[in-house]
C-alpha cells in the first residue's frame, strides 16, 4: 500500500492568499466544466483499477514528482484506456466479415501486457503538463523498466507511446481531475473563514489519496446506499453513471469526510459552507462523506 506523507501546513498559508475575484471565476469555470463531464458521462470511463492507481502513485514518488502529477497522470490513463478499448472494438467489428477477422481475446492480451508501458507513458505526460524543465525522460522510463523486470522498450517505443496516448485523447491532455476540485474547494473554505482549522487541509489530502485508492469500494458503497440494492456486474443505471462523473460532489464528500476527522465538532458547520459554495444538498454531502469515512476506517482497521 502507498504510504503518503502528511503536507506541510505551510500549504494552507499559501491558498488563503488566493483573491476572492479569481476564486470565483475559478468556481464558475470549474463547476461550468463539472456538469459538461457528468452530461457526457461515460462508463467505461468509470472503470477504476487500485492496483493501476497504487502503482501511479508509488511511481510518482520513485521520481520525486510534484504530488499534483500523480492524480494527472491516473487522469489521462483512464481516459486513454477508455477511448483505445473504444477504437479497439470498433477494429474488432470491422474486421469481422472480412479475410483477417480479429479475435478480441488477441486485442485483450495486447492490452494487458501494454498496461505499464501506457501508465509510465501517462505519467510522463502528466510531468510534462506539470513542469517544463523537470519532468521524465524517456531513458528514465527505459532505465526503471530495466530495474523494474518490466518489458523493456526502446526510447523510439516510449516516444511511439506517448504519441499514441495523445493521438487517443486527441491531444486533450490537461483535463480537470477530483483534486483539483479538492483545492479549489479548499481555497474557497479558508477565504470565506480565515479561522478554518488548519488541519482541515492535510486531512483532506490524505482522505482524497485513500478514496483514489479505493474508488471502487466506496462507490460500491455509495450504490447501495443510494439504491437500496447490492451490486451487481453491469446494473448501473445512467443516474449513478452520472454521480460517479460529479468531481464537484466527490470533491465536497471528501472535505467533509476530512472535516468529520479533524473537527467533528464543526463538522455540521463545514457541510453547511460546502453547500452554500456549491449548492449541493448538505444531506446528499453528508451521506458520501460518511460512506468515504466508513469505507477508509473498514480498510485501515484491517
Amino acid at each position: 500500500m502507498h504510504i503518503m506523507s502528511t503536507p506541510h501546513l505551510i500549504d494552507v498559508k499559501n491558498i488563503r492568499q488566493v483573491s476572492s475575484d479569481l476564486l470565483e471565476e475559478w468556481l464558475f469555470d470549474m463547476a461550468k466544466k463539472n456538469q459538461e463531464r457528468i452530461s457526457s458521462a461515460n462508463s467505461l470511463e468509470l472503470e477504476w483499477s487500485s492496483d493501476v492507481a497504487e502503482f501511479i502513485f508509488n511511481t510518482c514518488e520513485y521520481f520525486k514528482l510534484d504530488s499534483g502529477v500523480k492524480y494527472s497522470a491516473l487522469e489521462i490513463y483512464e481516459r486513454f484506456l477508455a477511448y483505445h478499448v473504444l477504437e479497439l472494438h470498433r477494429s474488432v467489428k470491422d474486421r469481422q466479415e472480412t479475410d483477417k477477422p480479429l479475435s478480441w481475446e488477441v486485442i485483450e492480451g495486447r492490452i494487458t501486457e501494454q498496461t505499464i508501458l501506457r501508465v509510465l507513458t501517462s505519467i510522463e505526460l502528466a510531468s510534462k503538463l506539470n513542469s517544463h524543465y523537470e519532468h521524465i525522460m524517456p531513458s528514465q522510463v527505459v532505465e526503471f523498466l530495466e530495474k523494474t523486470g518490466g518489458k523493456v522498450y526502446g526510447k523510439t517505443g516510449i516516444c511511439n507511446s506517448e504519441i499514441r496516448v495523445m493521438k487517443t485523447l486527441n491531444y486533450k491532455l490537461n483535463v480537470s481531475n477530483p483534486a483539483l476540485y479538492v483545492e479549489m474547494l479548499l481555497c474557497v473554505l479558508y477565504t470565506n473563514d480565515p479561522n478554518t482549522d488548519d488541519f482541515l487541509y492535510p486531512s483532506a489530502i490524505i482522505v482524497m489519496d485513500l478514496v483514489y485508492l479505493n474508488r471502487k469500494k466506496i462507490y460500491d458503497r455509495l450504490y447501495e446506499v443510494v439504491t437500496g440494492m447490492p451490486v451487481m456486474e453491469n446494473n448501473e443505471n445512467e443516474t449513478f453513471v452520472k454521480i460517479k462523473a460529479d468531481y464537484m460532489l466527490l470533491a465536497v464528500s471528501i472535505i467533509a469526510a476530512g472535516a468529520h476527522i479533524v473537527m467533528k465538532d464543526n463538522w455540521s458547520t463545514i457541510l453547511e459552507q460546502l453547500h452554500q459554495v456549491t449548492r449541493i444538498l448538505s444531506k446528499d454531502i453528508k451521506s458520501f462523506s460518511l460512506v468515504i469515512v466508513d469505507v477508509l476506517s473498514a480498510i485501515l482497521d484491517q
